[in-house]
């Protein structure tokens, strides 16, 4: 494709831009044209226009989703620099008391989206009623590709490995729990010790992420296979089948309140507590709300909430 020779940018460029940002994230025309609640040939429009103007090709098509190319992928990676400068100028413009509103958009685990964002969520709401927030669910890669490409403001997740290009900062620690049933058998001592997982069902969470690798050294250096009865493919399902008596769990101990049917064994003393992470884009200036929020997650954790 041939570049325009002229320095000067085509008007129309930022509204390219916004186009082919959105139909980089979901993946089609389609699901760009239903963000900006226009028809599908003005965006099929806007990235013509962006590629003539840039005088590269963007996607590539495989089946019925487009693909960046490597030209889009630095292309997505500029503009969602663009974007985030425009924000903080705005953000520098706005009249002092402006009240902060829009939406925030928070990738997460299970876990940490049923038990440990809501009770937070009701305080933050109240501080800032007109912030909008969307939760989603997602798997480790599925979390880092969001935050790389700018379709979520923040992250919060365990684990050490991170891709280049964000950056991570300590929200809280879990540790992880021993529970049992309550009102049925199996039964375990008053303080168990771990030996006694090797004589009891047990249910394990699929793509354990939870006991490996934070138990699995304790269990090898005490040559104890756990007698795995059933997996559940998340923690609700495992909390409630340890709650009918059809094993024991291991989960952080966020997940377990006092309403639960279930007995809690600290397991402190055999593996470290988890760390979870606040996880962004290096040098992406947040918008107000998100910036609002994630100051009030550091609030918190401070002891300040």
């Amino acid at each position: 494709m041939s570049r325009q020779t002229r320095e000067e940018l085509s008007g129309g460029m930022l509204q390219w831009l916004k186009g082919f940002c959105l139909t980089a994230r979901t993946g089609s025309l389609s699901g760009a044209a239903r963000e900006l609640g226009c028809r599908q040939p003005a965006i099929s429009y806007q990235i013509r226009q962006l590629e003539a103007e840039l005088g590269v090709r963007l996607f590539r098509k495989k089946g019925s989703v487009l693909q960046l190319t490597e030209a889009g992928r630095t292309v997505l990676e500029k503009a969602d620099d663009i974007f985030g400068m425009l924000r903080e100028l705005r953000h520098e413009l706005a009249p002092e008391g402006e009240p902060v509103g829009g939406e925030v958009t928070v990738v997460t685990t299970l876990a940490v989206a049923l038990y440990y964002l809501p009770p937070r969520l009701e305080v933050f709401t109240r501080r800032f009623p007109m912030v909008r927030m969307r939760i989603e669910v997602r798997g480790f890669g599925a979390m880092c590709e969001q935050i790389m490409n700018g379709s979520a403001d923040c992250a919060i997740l365990s684990g050490a490995s991170l891709p280049r290009g964000v950056q991570a900062e300590e929200l809280f620690e879990a540790g992880l729990v021993l529970v049992a049933p309550r009102d049925h058998e199996p039964r375990l001592s008053a303080s168990p010790a771990l030996e006694e997982l090797a004589d009891v069902p047990f249910v394990a969470l699929a793509g354990d992420g939870t006991v490996t690798p934070h138990l699995a050294p304790a269990l090898e250096a005490r040559d104890i296979r756990l007698n795995v009865a059933h997996v559940a493919d998340n923690v609700v399902l495992a909390k409630a089948l340890v709650t009918r008596g059809l094993g024991v769990g291991v989960m952080d101990d966020f997940v377990v309140s006092p309403e639960d049917a279930v007995h809690v064994y600290s397991l402190s003393a055999y593996c470290p507590a988890r760390r979870f992470r606040l996880i962004t884009r290096r040098r992406r200036m947040p918008s107000r709300q998100a910036a609002a929020f994630m100051d009030f997650l550091r609030e918190g954790r401070n002891g300040a909430e």
